[in-house]
């Protein structure tokens, strides 16, 4: 058998290969039942979006010592992707200050491997201290501290956890003209866009008329079902399949969560069903559609392309990214798409997650769905 080490060094491009073989062979699967079409030819010669990958996605892998950050860059342009997406925390030791031999080797490994850092993730710690928020000077220093480290890392476009203050990225303005870059809130699962949660960032945009602040919007926005890991992950720990299903079935249907909860209760739902009627429902509303986020693209420069798992066949089951990716080739957009997976959480109790072979699945089907094949 491969050690996952052999296979991001010998196996991954060769993987890519033969799937994008297939699907060259077989032309595009059909869409299934509601979603829209493959590109058409015009919309494939249009298209300037790049793909990405996050190290978010490679956590456990990294946390065990089973890949280095040479492995995780090296994982990436294996999937013919260029764009690295790191976590400060995360990635770089001695954070927030690393060493220069470092950075040295850093962007060594960009030379490399022909990779570009396109996007540092930036966390704002509003409740750092127990006794008292952040003020907001001290928010600012957090802020412009990242900023600091992503320049020194070659990066340019930031992203602001969704939790940070549009006051907050007002006051890093004139930090972000001096240094050039860009900060974007992420706009995350939970939120309703037409229910205005971007508007005061939108407003403060407009405000302002800046080029250096923005949206990072991420596609958890738009599952449209809840992830099967995370349902199985919820049996496995005591809930009952039957509530399981029942609950997934009323977030699809758009049942409110407090009705949920009270049905999952007569059902006699024990403590773990009573929770998977809370958690399903920070997936958001599935009332935000794909057509919606045509009122986030024009702020954005970064893009989050979330997933909790992608089958054999190059299909995510949560969110429809046939029909997303038409609107974001459509809208003119022009940054990197970058594969986020976030199914290890609901795997690592009973399984190794495979986090590799699930970014290449999704990284096939977003070639596809871009008409690289």
């Amino acid at each position: 058998m491969v050690t996952r080490k052999e296979f991001l060094q010998t196996m991954g491009g060769l993987a890519v290969s033969a799937a994008l073989s297939k699907f060259a062979q077989d032309g595009p699967v059909p869409p299934q039942a509601g979603q829209s079409p493959a590109l058409t030819a015009k919309a494939r010669e249009a298209t300037r979006i790049k793909r990405a990958v996050t190290f978010y996605s490679y956590q456990d892998e990294y946390k065990l010592r089973e890949m280095t950050l040479e492995d995780c860059v090296a994982a990436v342009t294996d999937l013919g992707a260029d764009g690295i997406e790191i976590l400060g925390e995360e990635s770089v030791p001695n954070f927030p200050s690393p060493s220069e031999q470092f950075l040295k080797r850093w962007h060594e490994l960009m030379a490399k491997y022909q990779t570009k850092p396109v996007c540092y993730d930036a966390f704002l710690e509003m409740r750092l201290l127990n006794s008292r928020p952040m003020t907001m000077k001290e928010s600012v220093e957090m802020v412009v501290r990242d900023l600091k480290l992503a320049k020194r890392l070659g990066v340019s476009n930031v992203r602001a956890l969704r939790a940070t203050p549009p006051e907050v990225m007002e006051n890093v303005l004139p930090y972000l003209e001096q240094y050039d870059m860009k900060l974007g809130v992420e706009i995350h699962s939970s939120a309703s866009i037409r229910g205005g949660f971007a508007e005061p960032y939108l407003n403060l945009i407009e405000r302002k008329k800046t080029k250096h602040l923005g949206l990072v919007p991420d596609m958890s926005l738009f599952a449209k079902r809840p992830p099967r890991v995370q349902e199985e992950w919820f049996v496995r720990n005591g809930a009952q399949r039957h509530i399981v299903e029942h609950v997934s079935q009323a977030y699809q249907d758009n049942v409110p969560s407090q009705k949920t909860r009270e049905q999952v209760i007569k059902m006699g739902g024990n403590k773990m069903d009573q929770r998977w009627a809370g958690d399903v429902y920070n997936h958001g509303p599935v009332t935000n559609e794909p057509k919606d986020l045509l009122a986030l693209l024009p702020y954005s420069f970064h893009i989050h392309a979330k997933f909790y798992e992608v089958t054999e066949d190059y299909r995510d089951l949560s969110i429809p990214y046939e029909e997303l990716i038409p609107v974001i080739v459509q809208s003119g957009y022009s940054g990197y798409l970058s594969s986020e997976y976030e199914g290890q959480r609901y795997l690592d109790d009973a399984f190794h997650p495979e986090s590799v072979e699930q970014v290449r699945r999704h990284q096939v089907m977003l070639r596809r769905l871009l008409g690289e094949v």
